[in-house]
Parts: C-alpha cells; sequence; structure tokens
C-alpha cells in the first residue's frame, strides 16, 4: 500500500500541488466540467493531447493542487508557451510551479480576470506586457 501511495504522488511538487499524469485525467475533467464557461481551452487540450506533455500540439505541462482526492485548482503551461489557468484559490503557486517543471517561456496567460491578475503577479509579469492575455 504504501508502495503504490508513493508511486501516485511521486509527481508531488511542494505547497500541495501535483504534476498530472493521464490517470489523472478524470479528475480534471470533473473540475474543468464545473468551471466549464471559463475553461474551455483547457478542455480542449486535456481531450485532445491528455496531461502529459509530449512535445505535440495541444499538449502541456499540468499541475494541480487538491483537497485530499479532488482536484481544486489546475494549470497548464502549453507547448506555445500560454499558461491556461483555472485555479480559484491558488492560481499564483500554480502557475509557478507549472512554469518551473516546464522551463517554457511564458508566451501568453488565459483564464478568469481575477487568476490572471494573481498569477501576472505571483510570476512577477504585473508590469509587464505578455503576448496574448484572454479572459
Amino acid at each position: 500500500m504504501l508502495a503504490a501511495a508513493h508511486a501516485r504522488y511521486a509527481g508531488l511538487i511542494e505547497d500541495g500541488a501535483i504534476l498530472l499524469d493521464d490517470s489523472d485525467a478524470a479528475r480534471v475533467d470533473a473540475f474543468l466540467a464545473d468551471h466549464a464557461p471559463t475553461s474551455p481551452v483547457l478542455r480542449h487540450n486535456l481531450h485532445a493531447a491528455g496531461l502529459i506533455f509530449t512535445g505535440l500540439s495541444n499538449s502541456g505541462t499540468w499541475v494541480a493542487s487538491r483537497a485530499g482526492d479532488a482536484i481544486t485548482g489546475v494549470v497548464a503551461h502549453a507547448r506555445n508557451g500560454h499558461l491556461f489557468l483555472q485555479a480559484p484559490r491558488d492560481v499564483g503557486a500554480l502557475a509557478r510551479h507549472a512554469v518551473a517543471r516546464s522551463g517554457r517561456a511564458i508566451a501568453g496567460l488565459a483564464g478568469p480576470r481575477v487568476q490572471l491578475e494573481a498569477a501576472r503577479a505571483a510570476l512577477g509579469l504585473a508590469d509587464r506586457a505578455v503576448a496574448v492575455e484572454r479572459h
């Protein structure tokens, strides 16, 4: 049992954030469905490419926060450098983790306006323009 728990959370980053893989797809899909109006790109990318970065179109590095077994926030850093946000509670920490794990530059941000502002501040981008910003 301990080995299974260790394997499941081998992607644990810090602050309770986890690096997602395709075994998390159903939980991520359920979370994003609850936030469907502000998560269309995340939902599309999840279904098109899954949760593991492959370098192909629509793939990205996905991180999440959780409460127990439930996903409570998701940030994906896509292949093209866009950071997609859906993390009502902890978007700043997740945005930092996604960028750190991916190693890619930030080309743009997309997500709910309040989360965009929090992520920009957490990433040190509050006073810098990025190529694309959508909400």
